[in-house]
This record gives C-alpha cells, structure tokens and sequence, in this order.
C-alpha cells in the first residue's frame, strides 16, 4: 500500500508514471517512448525518471514518511 502512495506521489510530483512492483529490484519502474528523440532528448527523459526513481526509493524507506501515511489511513503504528 505504501509502494503504490509513493509511486503515486513522484508519479504527480515529475509529471510521469512510475509504478510500484514487487518483482523488480527497487520496486518502482517507469517506461516512456523514444520514438523520434534525438540524443539530448532522450539523456534529459532518462534522468527525469532516474531523479524520479531514485526519490520513490528514498521516500520508501523513509519510515516516518511511511508512518504519516499509515495513521492517515486510520493504522496505528509502533
């Protein structure tokens, strides 16, 4: 639950679509198409979702994040 909250967050916050999936190494993935980009700008789409990436991972283990989240969903935490 809190995977997909964060992917949610980043997803609004970069204006792309990230995803939270359990099979994958980080948990969060993200595709975009790069028909017709020259090289500059499919280095800038890259790093956008990279940045982005890279912030899903470290609002996910970021456990008073994640605990702001649970009370706010009506769980109690420890």
């Amino acid at each position: 639950m809190w995977g997909i909250e964060v992917a949610r967050r980043v997803s609004e916050k970069h204006g792309l679509e990230v995803e939270f999936r359990i099979d994958t190494e980080s948990g969060f993935f993200t595709t975009f198409d790069s028909t017709g980009m020259d090289d500059e700008q499919l280095i800038n789409e890259t790093m956008k979702r990279v940045d982005a990436i890279n912030e899903a991972r470290e609002m996910f283990f970021n456990k008073e994040f994640e605990n702001e989240f649970l009370v706010s969903r009506g769980i109690k935490v420890k």
